[in-house]
């Protein structure tokens, strides 16, 4: 497996950890599937690419969750769109509008949104080296040079790879009872692995964590939830006052998830873990 492949190193360990869970062989998912062993063994171990329907005949026979075969089916074709797997024309302009879902896929990779504001600042030299360098934590240049060529393909860097949209075209939030999209589960999948590494190097004049829990009521939450995303806006839509020119990237996330079920929910003691 390439370790500039970062789609199929998440795609594969999904179809691992879900043959594991169904304590199912290689050779019982080659039989489910009708495809050989050696073919099964290549896929699970990165060194073939898969098609989309190859994963539906893969998801099925693991019987995936929806959200989850959903997530399998866009990491592979985000893995397909990486020049050298897949014949990729550009996107024109028309493409970008009538196809939303593509260009979100694009950006599902934190580093992508972070080359088209590392593109706004003082310094920016577009080249994937100096790119792939100065991002933490260090990504390849060969991750770089796909990132700037697929912001080029959805419209957010010319072909010069000079910046010429304002961030907030494509964002990754979510309405408080809409699904979260295969593709924003990668993207906040993503800063979740990038905060706890950032703890870990304890640069604490650098960074900032502040995180806890709060009990709420349904009337709370509304207003919690308001409060959050007026949070975010403030900080991700709108720009920041003139002050000094940008020189660095920072990583921004704020979110919120339930730590419990409701108080009056009845339990089966047999359902606790031992």
């Amino acid at each position: 497996m390439t370790h500039h492949r970062p789609y199929r190193v998440k795609y594969c360990r999904i179809l691992r950890d879900s043959l594991a869970e169904r304590e199912m062989t290689a050779k019982q998912l080659s039989d489910a599937v009708g495809r050989s062993k050696s073919w099964t063994s290549q896929i699970l171990n990165g060194k073939r690419s898969l098609r989309p329907d190859g994963a539906e005949r893969l998801a099925r026979a693991l019987r995936l969750p929806e959200p989850r075969r959903r997530e399998l089916i866009t990491l592979v074709q985000m893995d397909r769109e990486v020049p050298g797997t897949s014949r990729q024309r550009p996107m024109g302009a028309s493409e970008l509008v009538e196809s939303p879902e593509r260009a979100r896929r694009g950006l599902a990779e934190w580093y992508v949104g972070a080359i088209v504001e590392l593109s706004g600042c003082e310094g920016y030299k577009p080249d994937p080296g100096w790119i792939a360098a100065t991002l933490r934590p260090r990504i390849t240049p060969a991750q770089a040079k796909d990132a700037m060529d697929r912001l080029v393909r959805i419209g957010l860097l010319d072909t010069a790879y000079r910046r010429i949209a304002s961030k907030g075209d494509f964002g990754f939030s979510t309405a408080p009872d809409a699904e979260m999209s295969p593709a924003a589960k990668v993207f906040h999948r993503g800063l979740n692995d990038l905060a706890t590494e950032a703890l870990e190097r304890n640069q604490s004049n650098e960074q900032f964590f502040r995180g806890g829990c709060v009990a709420l009521s349904d009337d709370n939450l509304k207003e919690f939830r308001t409060r959050v995303a007026a949070i975010a806006s403030e900080y991700l839509d709108a720009p920041m006052p003139e002050s000094g020119t940008p020189n660095r990237i920072y990583l921004f996330n704020v979110g919120y998830f339930p730590a419990s079920l409701y108080t009056d929910t009845e339990y089966d003691p047999e359902d606790l873990p031992e």
